[in-house]
């Protein structure tokens, strides 16, 4: 019947989702040496934009991208959900707080006159601040990849038709 078809339906979405998760992690760490992960609060963006937030599976993904980047020897670090990534320029590091509403979506530093998209801009914040805290675990010995000497060609974001993302973990804390 129709609740039977409902199921059918839910169980063939979760499953091209997984599909297309374990394709897209493959690909980020043959490409990737090294990869830099927000963490994010998942719980409160559910209370701002619903239950929808859950439905993308961004825990699933993170899990399965580290279990993919084990396998090839990628570096994945994470970067506190409390960086302000979004807040600083990724041109001279100066923070501009006009970026806390997330309905700026480019801006201009007030300090050097960069323009700036919003994500983009992140995902460059999140980079250097991942390879700086991979530099600071290699330094202290708590790493045994040198992140910064590993494939360096390739530590970066990932390009997909001209738009920059950066990966950001799900936190049900």
């Amino acid at each position: 019947g129709c609740f039977r078809s409902v199921v059918v339906r839910g169980i063939r979405i979760t499953n091209q989702r997984s599909a297309w998760q374990w394709k897209i992690a493959r690909e980020l760490v043959q490409r990737y040496a090294f990869i830099g992960l927000e963490t994010l609060n998942i719980k409160a963006m559910q209370r701002l934009w619903g239950r929808k937030i859950g439905d993308y599976g961004f825990s699933d993904f993170v899990s399965i991208l580290q279990y993919a980047a084990s396998k090839v020897g990628t570096q994945i670090v994470h970067v506190d959900k409390w960086y302000p990534s979004s807040q600083l320029c990724s041109a001279c590091g100066y923070r501009f707080n006009g970026t806390k509403d997330l309905n700026v979506r480019r801006w201009i530093c007030p300090h050097c006159g960069a323009e700036h998209d919003r994500d983009v801009n992140a995902a460059c914040n999140i980079l250097t601040e991942a390879l700086c805290i991979a530099d600071k675990q290699q330094r202290a010995g708590r790493s045994s990849v040198k992140a910064i000497s590993v494939r360096p060609a390739t530590a970066g974001f990932w390009r997909l038709n001209q738009e920059s993302f950066v990966f950001r973990q799900g936190s049900t804390s």
